[in-house]
């Protein structure tokens, strides 16, 4: 569509400081996020088709990398919660990490969508919406994210539209995708989630934020020198096989309400994997306060289960809009 050696360089000088931007690997999933900010749902092996059937006139040509431009350094910022662009926008910082830990990218296109068309504040307050119904739908209920995916495109080309003109008009279009308290509270009682990665990482945020809800301490998730303690512990002993024969072990080792923060000197020197009589005492000389006062007079299958259901009420205060 280009005519002219100029027209071209400069196309392809736009088209460089996109991909500056974005990996090479998720270019074609970034321009699929683009694109269903703007239009009915577009899967990925329709994303080139689409644009060409777009892209028909050389003004076209830049328009499309203008936009794609902008949409370029949101998709950047979004990857890194220390990013320039968060300093304007400071509100957003806390739920772009939270996203970021989530590892989710389905609420991009509404991101793309509220970024191009309302205030940077209204940014900051998506975003948080953003946060809470991935942690709810994804993180801790598991749903199906094909739904997912369609209502944010919905709302994002509501957004592009102008029919959607606010952050809480947002709020309220994505209501089909917010799992409600009860939903979410009964999927929680019940979340297991090993071990491991990314999901060490999750374990330690929502342990930080249990105990600011419960105890108003707040902990830096990422800065605290937690480990995560396994109270039932994941190499069973003899004392441990009597309440915990081996398939009820596989359930519960990794249970929410097995978990618990505690300092890697305390957890490597003296926890382990002893009886609870024994590691009561390490548990004690904690720093997070819901470790330091467990005073269980046994670990079994029930206790577990009663915890969590407790963890799970403080959940539903702290996760929602």
């Amino acid at each position: 569509h280009l005519t002219g050696d100029g027209s071209l360089r400069l196309a392809q000088q736009r088209w460089q400081e996109i991909t500056e931007r974005i990996p090479a690997r998720e270019i074609a999933e970034f321009l699929r996020h683009y694109l269903n900010s703007t239009r009915p749902f577009v899967r990925q092996e329709r994303v080139y088709k689409t644009i060409r059937a777009d892209v028909t006139k050389p003004q076209d040509v830049f328009r499309l990398l203008d936009e794609l431009n902008r949409a370029a350094l949101l998709n950047e910022a979004l990857e890194d919660p220390t990013h320039s662009l968060w300093d304007e926008i400071a509100d957003a910082k806390k739920p772009v990490r939270h996203l970021k830990l989530y590892g989710v990218v389905q609420y991009r296109p509404l991101a793309f969508a509220v970024w191009r068309s309302l205030h940077r504040d209204d940014v900051a307050r998506v975003l948080r919406v953003c946060d809470v119904i991935s942690f709810r739908y994804n993180m801790i209920s598991q749903r199906n994210t094909n739904k997912l995916e369609e209502v944010y495109n919905d709302v994002a080309v509501a957004v592009h539209k102008g029919t959607l003109k606010t952050a809480v008009e947002i709020q309220n279009a994505l209501q089909a995708v917010y799992v409600s308290d009860d939903e979410f509270k009964e999927a929680f009682a019940k979340r297991s989630l090993p071990t491991g990665g990314r999901k060490t990482r999750l374990l330690r945020y929502m342990l930080c934020a249990l105990e600011k809800q419960e105890y108003n301490v707040d902990y830096d998730w990422e800065n605290t020198p937690a480990t995560i303690e396994h109270v039932l512990p994941e190499s069973l002993t003899a004392e441990w096989l009597q309440d915990f024969p081996n398939d009820l072990h596989e359930r519960y080792v990794s249970r929410l309400g097995n978990y618990l923060l505690l300092e890697s000197k305390l957890n490597s020197k003296d926890a382990a994997n002893k009886p609870l009589p024994e590691k009561l005492p390490v548990y004690h000389q904690s720093q997070y306060p819901t470790t330091k006062q467990l005073s269980a007079a046994d670990w079994t299958p029930q206790t577990i289960d009663g915890r969590q259901a407790h963890m799970a009420k403080l959940a539903t205060a702290i996760w929602r809009i």
